[in-house]
């Protein structure tokens, strides 16, 4: 007699994975895509905090900008370095 309950026996549907703890490759590619932004993040921070071009006020308004933004900041960041490192010499 079946009571409409699911038995220990049941089989997976498509949309249960075969094993729960074992991460899809969607997972790991977004792991992946944020560690990578958040090292990006962290190198232009350490940049703009080590940099002797900008001082007082427009380093802490860039470590701003590349906390705000983390994929923006950096990159900004990097572009105004290379344009002002080019301009001084």
């Amino acid at each position: 007699m079946s009571t409409g309950t699911p038995s220990a026996t049941t089989v997976l549907s498509a949309e249960e994975p075969g094993n729960a703890l074992a991460p899809m490759a969607w997972e790991v590619l977004v792991g992946g895509i944020g560690l990578s932004l958040l090292l990006y993040m962290v190198v232009g921070l350490v940049s703009v905090l080590s940099s002797r071009v900008v001082t007082g006020p427009v380093k802490v308004t860039w470590a701003v900008v590349v906390l705000a933004f983390p994929l923006l900041g950096p990159t900004a960041w990097f572009v105004w370095r290379a344009r002002q490192s080019t301009s001084v010499h």
